[in-house]
Parts: structure tokens; C-alpha cells; sequence
């Protein structure tokens, strides 16, 4: 996926979840208030100091100048994205260019698909005449060298979404749960039990129920952001 125009910064602090001050290297001293699109932990990507990527808002109606989209943390590490709101994104474009890891014969369907009053999943597709359900999740923890986690911060919503798909996988329905892994430096995923532990005891529950769980990682730079391979899931009993 194509990004627009990003213009680099330097952090300068996150605060409320959704502002950040940042210093333009060509406004030395001058803080300016950015969107921070993300409602997680951020663990180890808001460090003051941290280089950090912009872009200007694409709604009209936005209020602040600029959005946080990468963070880079250099080295290995390299770019992460951070915009919470892209995985959606970059999962569609993949599943309708028959480019996402494991799912290259799936037809894509619709998004924001109704499964019972007041409850959505992400996508529905079709194989072989069967529909099949996903919900997808946006990663970026890293606390161990090459292994990303999920989540960063406890999550309600994202366990009641786990067992909808348990039930509907216990309906003899196909179910997905994928991860998209806004970095690239990682090799496997598994779940923060000490973050929330009921998320991971209803990974658990959802994966011995039949739902698939996948992860798939992304190529960052300042121009795209791109799905680029599946990575295993560890910690679950088959």
C-alpha cells in the first residue's frame, strides 16, 4: 500500500493516546501537536527522542497538521508502522490482489461483515463455495528479539471477538483470526499473558474450537507499507 508523503520529525512526547508532540528539523525548539492514530501501549515506539514519520491528515475536517505513521527505531529493528488503523487496509488490498501469504485462492467477499446483532468481523471471503470469516488484528509489540506480541494493552474487545468466532467455529463455520505485523523483523508471534490473560486463554479456547490463526509481517519504508510473509503462531494447542 502506497503511503502519502511522509515528512520526518523528531518525538517529542505521547500523551492521551492520540497526541504527541514532535519537532520538525526545520522548526528547531517549536513544539507542534500531532494525531497519534493508535489506542495501544505503544511499548518501546514513543520513546522521547525517537525518529518518528509523518503525514499530512487526509481528512478535511482533521484538526491537527500532521499524523504519526512510522516510527523508526533503526538497526535490525528498523521502521514500524504505527497507524492502527492500516492493517484493515493492507489485509483488503492483499485479499483482492490475491496477495496475501496462505490465502492466494480465497475470493474476497465484503468488509465490516454482520455476524449477530452488534457484532461485526473484518472480512468475509469464499473458497471452494464455503464462506469464511476473518477478523484482523494490528500488531507491533517487541519485547524479545524476533518475537512480536499481542496485545500491548488489555483488550475487551478484542477477546469478545474471540469467541465469536469460537462459536461460529463450533457452528462448523470457517473462521480466521490474522495478526498483521506492522514491522518486519520479527519471526514468530504469540500472545502477552501477562498483559491480558483472559485474551490469551481465549486464543486458546478458539483455536482447539477449529478458528485458523495466522500472522503475517510487513515490509515499512517511508513510501509503502506492504504484507509480505506468514510467520507462525507459537503457543496455542492444536
Amino acid at each position: 500500500m502506497d503511503l502519502p508523503q511522509t515528512i520526518k520529525a523528531t518525538l517529542l512526547r505521547r500523551y492521551k493516546r492520540f497526541l504527541a508532540d514532535i519537532e520538525l528539523p526545520d522548526q528547531p525548539g517549536k513544539a507542534i501537536t500531532v494525531h497519534c492514530p493508535n489506542p495501544g501501549a505503544m511499548t518501546g515506539l514513543a520513546l522521547p527522542g525517537a525518529q518518528v514519520y509523518l503525514t499530512k491528515p487526509q481528512s478535511k475536517t482533521a484538526k491537527l497538521p500532521y499524523a504519526w505513521w512510522i516510527t523508526d527505531l533503526g538497526g535490525q529493528e528498523g521502521m514500524v508502522g504505527i497507524n492502527a488503523n492500516l492493517p484493515n487496509k493492507l489485509v483488503a488490498e492483499a485479499l483482492k490482489q490475491r496477495l496475501l501469504p496462505g490465502f492466494e485462492h480465497y475470493i474476497f467477499d465484503r468488509a465490516e461483515v454482520a455476524v449477530r446483532p452488534g457484532t461485526r468481523l473484518d472480512f468475509q471471503m469464499h473458497l471452494a463455495g464455503e464462506k469464511v470469516f476473518m477478523e484482523v488484528k494490528n500488531v507491533h509489540m517487541v519485547r524479545e528479539p524476533g518475537l512480536a506480541e499481542f496485545p500491548d494493552c488489555k483488550t475487551e474487545r478484542g477477546t469478545k471477538h474471540l469467541h465469536v468466532l469460537m462459536e461460529m467455529a463450533q457452528a462448523g463455520m470457517k473462521c480466521v483470526m490474522l495478526y498483521c505485523i506492522q514491522r518486519g523483523d520479527c519471526t514468530e508471534l504469540s500472545f502477552a499473558k501477562d498483559i491480558d490473560p483472559n485474551y490469551a486463554e481465549a486464543a486458546q479456547k478458539a483455536s482447539k474450537a477449529g478458528v485458523r490463526f495466522v500472522a503475517v509481517d510487513c515490509v515499512v519504508t517511508t513510501r509503502a507499507i506492504t504484507i509480505a510473509r506468514e510467520i507462525p503462531v507459537i503457543g496455542l494447542d492444536r
